[in-house]
């Protein structure tokens, strides 16, 4: 990972191994998609190995929690399914900025400490899973490093 501009992938771990995922915001309009064996059936009918959803505006939203850019709905090699955010380093940064730390009660000096930080560990962490030969990624939560995605606009 060279450039601040590098999309990587965090896996989502409160969805991990999922039976169903419903999504709403994409461009393709609110979907569903469930496990049928080896393929992925989309409410909309299609069915894939993956799909890739881009937003229709801003963030895609599943469960509680609203997305920055494109999610990947792939299958789990264990069973069920697993939902990746596609998002570049800088997002990510800022995410793991409030989910780990206090926002309204952090110096300015915390906050840039712990980006620098958080930037550090996920290049770390990224460079090792490239080279243990494995589809690079990070987790959201303490197996990595705890993001938050940003609050819709209200």
């Amino acid at each position: 990972m060279s450039t601040s501009t590098r999309a990587l992938s965090l896996r989502l771990a409160a969805h991990e191994g999922a039976r169903e995922l419903s999504i709403s915001g994409a461009a393709a309009g609110d979907l569903s998609f469930r496990r049928e064996g080896r393929r992925i059936r989309c409410s909309n009918g299609a069915s894939r190995s993956y799909f890739t959803l881009h937003p229709r505006d801003r963030s895609l939203t599943l469960g509680d929690r609203s997305y920055p850019g494109a999610v990947k709905v792939s299958l789990r090699p264990e069973g069920g399914l697993r939902a990746e955010v596609q998002l570049d380093l800088e997002a990510y940064v800022r995410g793991v900025v409030a989910g780990e730390l206090l926002l309204l009660r952090a110096l300015p000096a915390e906050l840039e400490a712990q980006a620098v930080a958080a930037r550090t560990y996920a290049v770390s962490r990224w460079r090792e899973r490239s080279r243990a030969g494995r589809a690079p990624f990070l987790w959201d939560d303490t197996r990595d490093q705890v993001y938050l995605p940003p609050r819709p606009a209200q």
